[in-house]
């Protein structure tokens, strides 16, 4: 079994957040949210999905967003959410992806 942060390539994976108030820690959901997912290599480029425009961005309830991404590629993944607009606030975290020793 893999790691909390490791992964196997085309292991689908569930990318999520939760946006709350900063003074009552209720939720609650930004007026716009983005994701962004990055793979550290030389020359790969960030994917961007946004809220209401893609459709794998998927909102859960208020202030809970996630989308399930499938990596192709071994290596370092980050990504981050952010909330602008009723709830500012982005978060950033990381997983690995295992080179597969199955070919």
């Amino acid at each position: 079994m893999a790691d909390f942060n490791e992964h196997d390539i085309n292991d689908l994976i569930r990318l999520s957040a939760a946006f709350t108030d900063a003074l009552t820690n209720a939720a609650l959901d930004p007026t716009a949210v983005t994701l962004k997912i990055r793979r550290r290599a030389k020359g790969v480029t960030t994917t961007t999905y946004t809220y209401g425009v893609d459709a794998g961005l998927v909102r859960d309830g208020v202030g809970l967003y996630h989308l399930d991404y499938t990596p192709t590629a071994a290596g370092d993944y980050y990504y981050r959410f952010t909330g602008t607009g009723a709830a500012q606030a982005a978060e950033e975290k990381f997983f690995r992806v295992r080179t597969s020793q199955v070919t």
